[in-house]
């Protein structure tokens, strides 16, 4: 008698799968998934560098009422991006307060509402089921994951493609003029636009340059409806672009060629205003859409490979060369258009492969439904995979003193906690988170001899520094504060104070 299935992989006249229950599992995989990363929200400190920074940013916004200008610094324009994440940030510590969650509470919403129109395209698109696998996959893909509620440029640059790559897809499909399509690609423009820039343009301009020449469907693109869109992206995004720079010349030459061009295409760009550049080789960039897209990246490769080993696919690129509308080839090629963009480029974050990820979700997807996993591995594998989030959250809020994560809120609540007027100094690095929980309030030195300055101040002094750096404070130095405090990686020490 022929076995039912090998390793998991039913015979090819067996591949009936029993989807209810499975269905069941993965709606509650997906509300638990979206609500441990919710609860970590609001008790994981923002971490240097890149969420304390955009949050410190957002927070001066509140404090100095410009709702126009962030400000990296005191007086100090923050130029490196446009203001949505920072309006995302700052009307939430409007609202609620200088915390955690008030300010992630909009980045997990947008988060939870580009889950929501997955799903709703996927369902229409194919079925309800893979719907399900989709947004699973997205909510357990490790980069999104941590993205969920997390405050950068990147989630709402992401929904912003996820708005117009659904809105072209709908509107190729219709016959007559799909105004609510044309809406869609407008509000979706403007989002990523005001989110990161023209690189929302090059992402969604390329894969649907690519996916048309391939099908021969110039004529959606070519269409004259598309103006109404254009004009309704440049009513609402333009106008904030016009007053910036009016009020802080030069922004526009910075934001739209140095990080724009030189960022991207010179190793090791020094022209950074905010930070550093990331010298690494060109072409990583596929590199890490892998990483990003753990463990399933694994699975979608793999699961292509059979595919071509089955022959039930000839080539990977069949489907572009079908004059036919593909779902799967639209995909690839909304895939592989930032990987591509970014190739050759050296100064790259991990975080760029973000718009690729939920095109990548309904692949997988897809190759989970053609590959016809057994009930046993299916369910087996939502259980690993739920788990592993659950206990890697579990051991981020038991963590707490802090100390697998860089942030200094510890830093803060011990100094404040026990002294009442004392002014806190640190050496070395900017600390952005320790900046955004004193609220502004900390000095910084950057050599060790600048100590003498605080010793001679008229008033009491909480030096932080990294517990390395303890050994270069001289005796006489140390003499004058009282024994360090040891918090995470840092070393506090507080100034004997006769008043």
């Amino acid at each position: 008698m022929m076995p039912s299935s090998i390793f998991g992989f039913p015979m090819k006249r067996q591949r009936n799968v029993l989807i209810g229950d499975i269905s069941k599992f993965l709606i509650l995989a997906v509300i638990f998934l979206c609500s441990i990363r919710i609860l970590a929200a609001a008790m994981v400190p923002f971490t240097d560098t890149t969420e304390a920074r955009y949050a410190e940013i957002a927070r001066k916004m509140v404090e100095t009422q410009d709702w126009i200008t962030p400000y990296f610094d005191y007086g100090i324009p923050f130029w490196g991006k446009p203001p949505l994440h920072t309006w995302m940030a700052a009307i939430g510590f409007k609202i609620w307060g200088t915390s955690e969650l008030a300010g992630r509470i909009f980045f997990a919403s947008v988060s939870l509402f580009l889950i929501l129109i997955l799903f709703d395209f996927v369902r229409k698109e194919v079925n309800r089921h893979i719907a399900l696998w989709t947004i699973f996959i997205l909510c357990s893909s490790g980069l999104f994951f941590g993205s969920i509620a997390f405050v950068s440029t990147d989630i709402p640059l992401t929904f912003g493609c996820v708005m117009i790559m659904l809105a072209f897809w709908r509107y190729h499909e219709c016959t007559a003029p799909n105004y609510r399509a044309i809406l869609g690609f407008a509000f979706g423009l403007t989002i990523g636009f005001l989110a990161k820039g023209p690189i929302v343009i090059l992402i969604v301009g390329v894969a649907v340059l690519a996916w048309t020449s391939f099908i021969g469907r110039w004529s959606v693109l070519f269409n004259t409806n598309w103006i109404i869109g254009i004009c309704l992206f440049l009513i609402m995004s333009l106008p904030w672009f016009v007053i910036a720079e009016l009020r802080t010349p030069g922004f526009a030459y910075y934001f739209f060629v140095e990080e724009h061009f030189y960022r991207f295409l010179i190793s090791g760009w020094e022209g950074d205003r905010y930070g550093n550049g990331h010298a690494f080789h060109k072409g990583k960039i596929w590199l890490d859409w892998g990483i990003a897209f753990a463990p399933w990246s694994i699975l979608l490769i793999g699961g292509y490979i059979y595919r071509v080993i089955q022959k039930e696919v000839c080539r990977p690129t069949a489907w572009l060369r079908s004059k036919t509308p593909s779902l799967e080839s639209y995909l690839l090629c909304w895939i592989i258009s930032p990987l591509i963009i970014f190739t050759m480029s050296a100064n790259i974050l991990t975080a760029y492969v973000l718009p690729a990820i939920p095109a990548t979700a309904i692949l997988t997807a897809l190759v989970v439904r053609d590959l016809g996993l057994s009930k046993y591995i299916q369910l087996t594998g939502i259980q690993i995979v739920t788990i592993f989030y659950c206990l890697m959250i579990a051991v981020l809020l038991l963590n707490t003193d802090n100390r697998l994560l860089k942030s200094e809120r510890a830093t803060a609540e011990w100094v404040y906690g026990n002294f009442d007027d004392v002014d806190i100094t640190y050496l070395g690095k900017r600390s952005f988170s320790l900046e955004f929980y004193s609220a502004g309030q900390v000095e910084r030195i950057d050599h060790i001899q600048d100590v003498e300055m605080l010793l001679e101040n008229d008033q009491q002094d909480a030096l932080v520094l990294l517990q390395s750096d303890l050994s270069l404070l001289s005796d006489e130095y140390q003499e004058r504060f009282y024994a360090p405090y040891m918090t995470n990686r840092r070393a506090i020490l507080i100034e004997k104070w006769e008043q």
